[in-house]
């Protein structure tokens, strides 16, 4: 029977990655909850502001070189982060942060050819930019390019990497961890009864079926529960990630579809849109192709693309060379058209 497992160090950095980037994952969180149209959503909004609010304090406790470290390897640099995951995943520790793992982790990553690494500029920034092609991204790239650069050329900045960790996570365990560890252990016990149950059903019972079952293979999954990152599990299937909201196990199993008549009609009335809509339905699409398409930016599709996601009737998959691609739910389409038709005619 497969464990629900709770990770102090997966834990800390979600939550290092929360505080190093405070208003812009408040301000992203906030509005895809807002962009969901689900009946919790104002009881959702209000631990949201709760959790981003502790985040503050906590961030206010740190020392000036805590802060300084958040803001020069974690701020708007999504890379640490990914980099530390694939550590924990690659069963090493923080012990390991080093110049050998670090190549190990960017040929995973931009899975080159013979292990071959972009080294100059350009070939870095390309490989940066098409890695974190994804909608609403707050990641720097000029910073995160450099940031490679200068470790590939000078690997003691991992020294530095390493202390700072270390540091960190000292004071995010003994702040965070310790006085909540009771707690934790009651939300992993809850998920593991929820599992034992019914495995196969275990992604769309913590979703709310929000997440289709057949998308998360919970044979190959590893469900780790995290408390501070504001969620309760993620899950990482073959270094994927899935990560799942607010206290799920709590949340109500249903939800009022006609609160989704309003904006569907809205977004099909447009006529731009309602042709986007006919080009998701011939195949999937990353961002920034459906944006060359309608000659339009990045940044506006992923307007448009934000509202199909609110409204439930797209999908995101991680595909080749790393870009997020998206797809529509034609079936979630179909039954809410004949929902609407139903009602008007009934």
């Amino acid at each position: 029977m497969k464990q629900i497992k709770y990770i102090p160090k997966f834990d800390f950095v979600f939550y290092t990655d929360t505080i190093a980037n405070l208003d812009d994952k408040r301000n992203k969180t906030e509005k895809e909850i807002k962009n969901k149209t689900h009946i919790t959503n104002k009881e959702m909004l209000k631990t949201t502001e709760a959790y981003f609010t502790e985040a503050s304090e906590f961030f206010d406790q740190l020392s000036f070189m805590q802060k300084n470290t958040l803001n020069l390897f974690f701020h708007k640099i999504d890379i640490i982060s990914d980099y530390l995951i694939f550590l924990m995943h690659s069963d090493e520790t923080f012990d390991n942060i080093n110049i050998s793992t670090f190549k190990s982790f960017l040929t995973k990553m931009c899975e080159c050819d013979a292990g071959e690494i972009p080294e100059n500029y350009e070939e870095v920034h390309h490989f940066v930019k098409d890695h974190y092609d994804t909608p609403d991204s707050f990641v720097d790239f000029e910073k995160t390019t450099n940031l490679i650069i200068d470790v590939l050329k000078e690997p003691s900045i991992l020294d530095n990497l390493h202390e700072s960790v270390d540091n960190l996570y000292e004071t995010f365990y003994d702040l965070k961890i310790q006085p909540m560890i009771g707690t934790i252990n009651e939300i992993v016990n809850r998920h593991q009864e929820i599992y034992n149950q019914s495995p196969k059903n275990f992604i769309a019972a913590l979703t709310n079926g929000k997440i289709n079952k057949a998308e998360v293979d919970t044979e190959e999954m590893d469900a780790i529960l995290t408390y501070y990152a504001p969620f309760t599990l993620y899950i990482s299937i073959s270094f994927q990630k899935y990560i799942y909201g607010v206290n799920l196990e709590k949340l109500a199993t249903e939800e009022d579809v006609t609160d989704l008549y309003q904006p569907l009609l809205k977004f099909l009335s447009d006529t731009k849109r309602y042709e986007m809509i006919k080009r998701l339905s011939e195949k999937k699409w990353y961002s920034n192709e459906l944006a060359k398409e309608f000659c339009i930016t990045p940044a506006t599709m992923s307007y448009h693309m934000n509202k199909l996601y609110g409204l439930g009737l797209i999908h995101l998959e991680q595909g080749d060379q790393n870009r997020l691609y998206m797809e529509l739910d034609k079936k979630k389409l179909k039954d809410l058209l004949s929902k609407i038709q139903e009602d008007l005619l009934k």
